[in-house]
């Protein structure tokens, strides 16, 4: 959980490196043999630029109607 965010926009990318290392793996066709995830989950072809993955964080509090 992330605590004390600052309003502004933000981008995740998360990679399960699952063999350790240390780096995305790939198929020869260029596909992704690990798992991985980025905020607003885009459909590209390569590395995403920020602006498609960005996203804002406010001044409200959203802890209260958050439950994970």
């Amino acid at each position: 959980m992330f605590k004390n965010v600052q309003p502004g926009e933000y981008a995740v990318s998360v990679l399960h490196d699952a063999n350790e290392n240390q780096r995305m793996d790939f198929e020869a066709n260029g596909m992704s043999i690990e798992n991985y995830a980025m905020s607003n989950n885009p459909m590209l072809m390569g590395p995403p630029k920020f602006d498609d993955v960005k996203f804002t964080v406010g001044t409200d509090d959203i802890e209260s109607i958050l439950r994970f």
